[in-house]
């Protein structure tokens, strides 16, 4: 579990930093609590949260260490419910640390486990209070806490990776472990520097002197922590394309399938086709690729070598088809998309061919002639029929819940909207789908994904609904 992290650019550390610094002191209130000892519990959204946890972790350690209070249990929560009985305290009172749609969905659960909860966000868009309705005392960084960071790059890269030691995969990727090594090391910085820096503001009235004076400390620390080796500036395309293959390929390994040269070559091929894509509005089109995969073995616990195959290949032939048929070195008059699939035929096999193909999109679906309502419907009656496939249904179940429980993360309000009336009756396809996927899927795993899919319905909704209001 410790091994598991987030990592982050200079320019996220410098945001995470001052909104640390910020947390603490235009939140008397909260500082006081940890002096107290009234935290027993840390629960950390896993999710989204754990570098600003771990943080808010080590801040709480070190004021109990000086003050001589017993360490508080911590808790890396994703989800899972059943997590919430393992709090060991007869009294828990929780600090919890996370982001908003992880606190209002959850917050009925905390309520039954927790005699007390506070609640604090780390939150790099908006610094708005998003907990107040929850009826718990919740504590934000006084202001948004952005100052002159470029709000684009201001989101931490979300990308986890496990390493077990002295294993090939960690072998193959120690470029990654130093990654984490210095996370480790900048978190443990930024927490003592934090309670260091804090105090210095109380006395400054003026919230512009007040801003100028944090972004200058802030500076120092994040310059200070690269003097010492704790942050290797790189872009955040490197950075989590290197943990999301990494933490796929340990994934792998995981399950006696690190060594299968289909998926090998499959992950080669869906690297060099989709390099040019145009990006999503949640990274480069690979990532989505290698999180469709993971989510099958992860997840889904979904092992079977030529499902895996087909999910790194999803794409590959609606989108690349082009390129995949000049690989085939078929010269004929047949059309791009035929020549891609034989291609795949070939090298994977008649049943990843067929995956492959009922998943691609008919090309009649991107007529100019149809409007939105049209193309839409087709989408429908496309997918459908994918789901009477058990192999194509659970690529496409791991393809479509990455496309739809993502929809949060675009900043475009227009595509959001469109995208989330293409879904929204889609949904229902996949849930009906999941009552009667007991002979692929085990029933837990069917209601963790239903209960996944209603919500983002129910977000969908609601988005539809506030952008007809404007």
């Amino acid at each position: 579990m410790e091994q598991r992290l987030q990592t982050l650019n200079e320019f996220e550390w410098q945001a995470i930093s001052s909104q640390t610094v910020e947390l603490l002191a235009s939140n008397p209130d909260l500082v006081k609590n940890i002096e107290k000892g009234k935290y027993n519990t840390i629960l950390i959204d896993d999710t989204s949260s754990r570098v600003s946890g771990l943080i808010m972790k080590n801040i709480v350690d070190i004021i109990y260490e000086k003050r001589d209070i017993d360490k508080a249990q911590v808790l890396f929560f994703a989800g899972d419910r059943d997590l919430l009985k393992k709090v060991e305290s007869k009294d828990p009172v929780a600090l919890v640390v996370g982001n908003t749609s992880f606190l209002k969905k959850d917050s009925e659960a905390f309520r039954q486990y927790f005699k007390d909860l506070d609640l604090v966000s780390f939150t790099i868009d908006k610094g708005e209070d998003v907990f107040s309705p929850m009826g718990s005392k919740s504590f934000i960084p006084h202001r948004d806490s952005m100052g002159h960071y470029d709000p684009s790059r201001g989101k931490s890269v979300s990308t986890g990776v496990e390493l077990k030691e002295g294993s090939s995969v960690a072998e193959k990727v120690s470029d990654s472990q130093q990654e984490i090594n210095r996370t480790r090391q900048m978190i443990k910085f930024v927490s003592h520097k934090a309670l260091e820096l804090y105090q210095n503001y109380d006395q400054i009235d003026d919230e512009v002197e007040r801003q100028a004076a944090l972004s200058r400390d802030v500076n120092l620390l994040v310059g200070e922590a690269s003097d010492l080796g704790y942050i290797k500036t790189r872009s955040n395309s490197y950075l989590r394309h290197l943990f999301l293959k990494t933490s796929f390929l340990n994934d792998l390994e995981k399950v006696g399938l690190l060594e299968k040269e289909e998926i090998g070559l499959a992950s080669e091929i869906a690297e060099e086709l989709h390099k040019d894509q145009s990006p999503r509005s949640d990274g480069a089109y690979i990532y989505h690729i290698l999180r469709v995969a993971r989510r099958l073995l992860e997840e889904y616990e979904v092992f079977d070598p030529e499902i895996i195959v087909s999910a790194i290949l999803h794409d590959s032939v609606e989108d690349q088809a082009k390129k995949l048929a000049e690989k085939s070195g078929d010269e004929s008059n047949r059309s791009d998309r035929e020549k891609a699939l034989d291609f795949i035929k070939e090298n994977f096999g008649n049943r990843v061919e067929r995956v492959v193909r009922k998943l691609s999109n008919p090309e009649e679906m991107e007529s100019p002639e149809m409007d939105s309502e049209e193309k839409n419907q087709a989408y429908k009656e496309h997918i459908e029929e994918i789901v009477n496939d058990p192999d194509a249904f659970l690529v496409k179940l791991s393809d479509f819940s990455d496309n739809v429980l993502n929809l949060g993360y675009s900043h475009d309000s227009d595509k959001r909207l469109k995208l989330s009336k293409k879904y929204l009756p889609v949904i229902d396809v996949f849930i009906d789908r999941l009552d009667s996927a007991q002979d692929i899927l085990s029933q837990k795993k069917i209601d963790e994904i239903k209960e996944k899919l209603e919500t983002a319905s129910e977000e969908a909704k609601d988005f539809i609904e506030s952008q007809e209001v404007l």
